[in-house]
C-alpha cells in the first residue's frame, strides 16, 4: 500500500512539474524584455552601458535555462522531476530576486530616477502575475514574491524616511494579499490533481474487479474471451500457433462433500496460484474458466511445448499437499489441450470446444493426466502429434475428431 502511493504521489509531482514548465513559458523572457524597452527608452545603452547589457546578458541567461527544461525528453523528466523541479524553482526565484534588486538599486541611484516609476510598476505586474500563474508550486508561491520584495525592506532598514516607510507598510499589504489569494489557486489545483487521482485509482480498482476472479484472483471468463479474441486475430495476421488448455481438479465434488466448501475453496486459491505463473509471458493468460475448471491460453506455442506445460503442471499437482482443518488433500488434475495455426482450416468457434473434448477424455483415461486433441483434417497437427509420440514414449495421448 505504501509502494502504491509513492508511485501516485510520483505521479501527481510528474504531473505538476509538465503544468509548472507550461504555466511558465511566457516568463522565460519577460524580464529580459521590459529591461530592455526600459533602459533602451531612457537611454542607458550610451549612458549606463554596462549596468543595462549585463542585466540583459543575466535575465537571458536565466530564460534560457529555464526555456531548456521544457525541451527535455519526457522520459527523462519523469525519472528526474526532482531535481528538474528544483532547478526550475531556483531560476524563477533568481530572476524575481534579479529584477528586485535591480528595481531596488534604480530606486536609490539619483542618476536613474526617471526609470524608478516604470520598474516599479513592471514589479508589482509581474509579482502578481508570476505567483498568480506558477502558484500550483508552493515554493515559488511563497519564495517568488518574497524575493522580488525583499531588497526593498533590506534598503529601507539603512536609508529611512516617511515615504519609505509608507512603501515598506503598502508592501508588506501587497504581500499578504499576494499570498492569501494565491493559497486558493494552490489548493484548489492539488485537490483538483488528488481527485482526479484518487478517481482513476478507483477506477483501475473497478475494472481489476470487473475481469477478476474474487476467489482466486485470476481473471475470470469474460477477461479470457476478449483475449483469446485478441490473440486469435494476430495469431491469424502471423500465422503463429497457438494453444489453450482446460485444467479441470480431478475428485472436486468429492472433496466438497468429504471436507467442506472452505477447503475446497482453499483447493482453488492454491490451484490459482500454482497455474498463475503461466501466465507472465506477453499473450498468454491464465483464468478461471467456472468451477473448479481453469482455462490457460499460450501465444506462439505449438502442440510439443504445450504438451512439455501440460506435464508440468500434472508434477506439480502431483507433489502439491492442501492443508485444511487438519486434513491433507492431494490435488489432481485433468488436462485438456489443443493447439493450432488460425486458418481456414482452424475456426476459433471449435478451438475451445476441441480442448474442451480432449480434458473429458483424460478424465475418461483415468484422471491425473493430458491429452492433445488432433484435427484429422489438419495436416499440420498430424505430423506434430506423430514426432510428439515417437519423441515422448507415449506421453501424449491423442484424442480423434472431425
Amino acid at each position: 500500500m505504501r509502494m502504491r502511493t509513492d508511485i501516485v504521489t510520483s505521479n501527481l509531482n510528474q504531473q505538476a512539474l509538465a503544468d509548472l514548465l507550461k504555466r511558465g513559458r511566457s516568463g522565460h523572457y519577460v524580464y529580459a524584455i521590459i529591461w530592455f524597452v526600459i533602459a533602451a527608452i531612457n537611454q542607458l545603452q550610451y549612458t549606463h552601458v554596462e549596468l543595462m547589457y549585463c542585466n540583459l546578458a543575466l535575465f537571458v541567461a536565466v530564460g534560457t535555462v529555464r526555456a531548456a527544461l521544457t525541451r527535455l525528453n519526457k522520459d527523462f523528466m519523469d525519472r528526474h522531476y526532482k531535481a528538474i523541479t528544483r532547478v526550475l524553482e531556483i531560476c524563477v526565484c533568481a530572476q524575481s530576486l534579479h529584477f528586485g534588486l535591480l528595481t531596488t538599486y534604480i530606486y536609490h541611484h539619483p542618476d536613474l530616477q526617471p526609470l524608478v516609476f516604470p520598474m516599479v510598476l513592471a514589479a508589482a505586474g509581474i509579482v502578481a502575475a508570476g505567483t498568480t500563474t506558477m502558484g500550483v508550486n508552493k515554493h515559488i508561491r511563497l519564495w517568488y514574491p518574497g524575493l522580488m520584495i525583499a531588497p526593498f525592506f533590506v534598503s529601507f532598514a539603512f536609508y529611512y524616511s516617511q515615504t519609505n516607510f509608507v512603501l515598506a507598510c503598502v508592501l508588506i499589504i501587497f504581500f499578504v494579499y499576494i499570498e492569501s489569494s494565491t493559497r486558493f489557486v494552490y489548493l484548489d489545483y492539488w485537490s483538483s490533481k488528488i481527485n482526479s487521482a484518487m478517481l482513476l485509482e478507483k477506477t483501475i480498482e473497478l475494472t481489476a474487479r470487473s475481469v477478476t476472479d474474487p476467489l482466486t484472483k485470476l481473471h475470470n471468463r469474460a477477461y479470457f474471451n476478449e483475449h483469446l479474441d485478441r490473440e486469435w486475430n494476430r495469431a491469424y495476421r502471423n500465422q503463429q500457433s497457438v494453444a489453450v488448455m482446460f485444467v479441470d481438479l480431478d475428485y472436486f465434488k468429492s472433496i466438497n462433500d468429504k471436507f467442506g466448501h472452505a477447503a475446497g475453496d482453499l483447493c482453488l486459491i492454491q490451484a490459482g496460484e500454482l497455474l498463475a505463473k503461466y501466465g507472465h509471458r506477453a499473450g498468454d493468460a491464465v483464468a478461471r474458466y467456472g468451477g473448479e475448471e481453469f482455462v490457460l491460453f499460450f501465444a506462439d506455442t505449438d502442440a510439443n511445448g504445450a504438451a512439455a506445460i501440460a506435464d508440468k503442471i500434472c508434477r506439480e499437482f502431483r507433489a502439491m499437499t492442501v492443508i485444511a482443518l487438519e486434513a491433507k488433500i492431494e490435488l489432481r488434475c485433468s488436462i485438456g489441450i489443443c493447439c493450432c495455426t488460425p486458418d481456414s482450416y482452424n475456426q476459433k468457434t471449435t478451438f475451445l470446444s476441441d480442448a474442451d473434448k480432449a480434458m473429458y477424455s483424460a478424465k475418461k483415461k483415468g484422471r491425473d493426466r493430458f491429452e492433445i486433441y488432433q484435427r484429422d483434417d489438419d495436416p499440420a497437427a498430424q505430423r506434430s502429434a506423430t514426432r510428439l509420440q515417437r519423441g515422448r514414449s507415449g506421453l501424449i495421448q491423442s484424442v480423434g475428431g472431425s
